[in-house]
């Protein structure tokens, strides 16, 4: 009799601590399950504010930076930029073809020899504005072209505009635009203003 009271002792022993192993296991479950929702929330969170980041800051990501991230632009592989006018905008193949000129700081001696610049005319805003080369060359454009012309009529800063609706009178008007470009391709249109 004793021995069947030790057993039975036993295995209401053991059956309670299971049972209070099966609640503290729950109660793990139902805490690191809250602590995964707190972070998976806090996670979106973050993600909403750098998403906002990118775009308020003109950060360099998949939509290939805003007017203001010079900086970052620069650093990115495949950079570069050229200086000219639009020449024509072919819709059908989203390309320009660009006339090409060389700006020369006024204080570039060598440079300006080796161009054999006429100095005798004074440099616009500290450059010369060397077309000697007749140079061209016909650029694709970016999926998520950026274009930007001064508005003389209005602010008077650079507003963003649609190049195919403007590019007739961007190309009679022969403005001079910096012109920037991953692997070959132009994101960025940027009207310089020399006065």
């Amino acid at each position: 009799m004793i021995k069947k009271s030790i057993a039975i002792f036993i295995t209401v022993f053991l059956a309670l601590q299971l049972q209070a192993c099966q609640n503290h296991v729950n109660e793990s479950y139902d805490e690191i399950k809250s602590m995964i929702d707190v972070q998976s929330k806090e996670i979106e969170s973050l993600k909403a504010q750098i998403d906002l980041l990118k775009s308020n800051r003109g950060e360099a990501f998949k939509n290939y930076m805003t007017l203001y991230a010079y900086d970052a632009i620069k650093e990115m592989k495949g950079y570069s930029h050229a200086t000219g006018n639009i020449k024509s905008f072919n819709k059908k193949n989203q390309s320009i073809e660009l006339d090409l000129v060389e700006l020369v700081n006024y204080s570039d001696e060598k440079r300006i020899k080796e161009l054999n610049i006429d100095t005798s005319k004074n440099p616009i805003s500290g450059f010369y504005i060397y077309d000697g080369a007749h140079e061209t060359a016909v650029y694709a454009l970016s999926e998520n072209l950026k274009t930007y012309v001064y508005d003389f009529e209005g602010t008077g800063e650079l507003t963003e505009i649609n190049l195919e609706f403007s590019s007739i009178d961007l190309i009679n008007a022969k403005p001079l635009f910096r012109f920037e470009m991953i692997d070959g391709k132009i994101f960025r249109i940027t009207q310089v203003f020399l006065n």
